[in-house]
């Protein structure tokens, strides 16, 4: 049980790390697009 807790948490923090600065990126260029745009 706690070995399976262990590993869920690790799998957790992986597609943290992965997904978290893709949607920051994401998250930045749709920023500048509509930045470019206004002007």
């Amino acid at each position: 049980m706690a070995w399976c807790k262990h590993s869920n948490g690790k799998e957790k923090t992986v597609f943290y790390r992965i997904f978290f600065p893709l949607w920051f990126l994401g998250h930045l260029i749709s920023n500048i697009n509509v930045v470019m745009e206004v002007p």
